[in-house]
């Protein structure tokens, strides 16, 4: 399974973290397909249709230690392999479905952009410009 999302972390000081979302542009396995995973939205960001779904991490790895936390994915129905990402498109559709349960200005700890493969091999060319 490869991913190339763009994510962010929210530092909560009640409940649990929320991660996301990670805002999915091109992929060989769709996050929201997976066991567990719930279809909870959309968004039109981009030129394209977005699935939003979220997913519970139970007793992983967080940014405050081994705990249960929200996955929320961003998921571009026509992949694309370049292009620009309006992320707080993402993040206010997200907040609308309970990303950060709902707080006025989320606490993020750090966003970045990130290739994720699981298994198999290749390679990724990449260019950040701004």
């Amino acid at each position: 399974m490869a991913l190339i999302p763009v994510r962010g972390a929210t530092r909560r000081t009640l409940l649990s973290d929320s991660v996301g979302p990670r805002v999915v542009e091109n992929y060989s396995y769709d996050p929201c397909t997976a066991s567990g995973t719930q279809t909870v939205g959309s968004v039109v960001s981009d030129g394209a249709s977005y699935r939003i779904c979220k997913h519970t991490q139970y007793n992983q790895t967080s940014i405050q230690g081994t705990k249960a936390f929200h996955q929320y994915f961003s998921v571009r129905q026509s992949k694309r392999h370049s292009g620009s990402v309006a992320l707080a498109k993402h993040f206010n559709a997200c907040k609308k479905y309970g990303f950060v349960d709902g707080a006025a200005q989320p606490d993020f700890n750090y966003q970045l952009f990130a290739t994720e493969a699981f298994g198999g091999s290749g390679n990724v060319d990449l260019k950040i410009s701004g």
